[in-house]
């Protein structure tokens, strides 16, 4: 018997951030049902494998061009990696190792890719020598259009982490539950590390406006931890400011997941928590500037579903909304058969 192509998946693993592990969580999916074996590059191997049930994993950066002379192939993402504004390495750590392969005739693609317009002339011409010509998929048109800029063709297709199914909460008796998935953000820089570069909104404001909108709709507030111990500071900066009832849920992949899709309303200005309630029919307000959350409303084209607001004091006109049902975008079938086509042009070089 033939055995499965090693698959070399190239992303955000190992990170601290549930969002990249729902994406590292989908890409091994949709390799492992397109018939590959899935190898992941991630910051911390071990826990990686804990998490995503035994899946093999290797130390993520320039490394994995070692790393890939195993594989048949490397799929450079998924996740906003195509940006060289959070660190002058950043992109460098991301596509060195695939380059590497590259040159060395393992087939590379890009799957399930955010990008923003590179700043460097080194970083357009390290894209370009990884994914040129191999016109990969990215998660919106935002993305698409830096990618040209670059001079790389590529194609978009909705998030790889719509492809999960949809979860399976049983909602208690315990009244109406708004989930909050808040935290700060990473201002641009180069030399100072991204945890250096922390800015984030006013507790007592935050707490203000929640207050408001939990008395209104008579429900609890749970704080989830997308971003890890950036989102659960401000949590617990918040919550015992707050005459609400508050909980913080454990920054765990699963719980976390489960709280966001059970919820009534969910509060959000990280990505992959609003894509998750999302998808599960759970209304959305979305307060934040960054151009990937923006890009997701315009896609989704449903304010009954997804809004975003431009401050915390916009939250005081709130209506009750309604749980609504599950959202699928079309294109999902492309995504599945970029991913299944290329672990075949792997199975035929190896």
């Amino acid at each position: 018997m033939t055995p499965a192509p090693r698959i070399l998946i190239c992303g955000w693993a190992g990170a601290g951030n549930i969002g990249d592990e729902l994406l590292t969580r989908s890409m091994i999916d949709l390799v492992t049902a397109a018939g590959g074996h899935a190898v992941v590059a991630s910051r911390a191997p071990v826990a990686t494998s804990e998490l995503h049930h035994g899946v093999e994993s290797v130390r993520w950066g320039p490394a994995t061009a070692w790393t890939g002379r195993t594989c048949d192939g490397i799929i450079v993402g998924p996740g906003g990696i195509i940006q060289d504004s959070s660190s002058a390495w950043s992109l460098f750590g991301h596509l060195a190792g695939p380059l590497v392969r590259r040159w060395r005739g393992t087939p590379v693609t890009g799957v399930g890719l955010g990008a923003e317009v590179l700043r460097r002339r080194s970083s357009r011409w390290l894209l370009r020598r990884t994914l040129g010509d191999r016109e990969p998929i990215v998660r919106d048109t935002d993305s698409a259009a830096a990618m040209l800029e670059a001079g790389v063709n590529a194609t978009v297709a909705p998030d790889i982490a719509f492809t999960q199914p949809l979860r399976k909460v049983v909602k208690d008796s315990g009244g109406n539950r708004i989930v909050v998935a808040v935290g700060g953000s990473v201002a641009p820089g180069s030399l100072l590390p991204a945890a250096r570069r922390i800015a984030g909104d006013d507790p007592p404001a935050i707490a203000a406006a929640l207050d408001v909108v939990a008395e209104r709709l008579d429900a609890g507030v749970a704080f989830v931890s997308v971003r890890g111990e950036r989102d659960t500071a401000l949590a617990e900066a918040v919550a015992p400011r707050m005459a609400a009832s508050t909980e913080i849920v454990i920054p765990d992949i699963d719980e976390t997941l489960d709280a966001i899709a059970g919820a009534d309303l969910l509060i959000s200005s990280r990505y992959h928590s609003s894509l998750v309630a999302v998808q599960n029919g759970v209304p959305t307000v979305v307060l934040s500037e960054q151009a990937k959350l923006r890009s997701l409303v315009a896609q989704i084209g449903d304010t009954e579903r997804i809004r975003r607001i431009d401050d915390w004091e916009g939250l005081v006109a709130l209506d009750r909304p309604p749980r609504l049902t599950p959202y699928e975008p079309e294109g999902l079938d492309l995504v599945r058969e970029r991913v299944a086509s290329f672990i075949s042009q792997c199975a035929r070089s190896a």
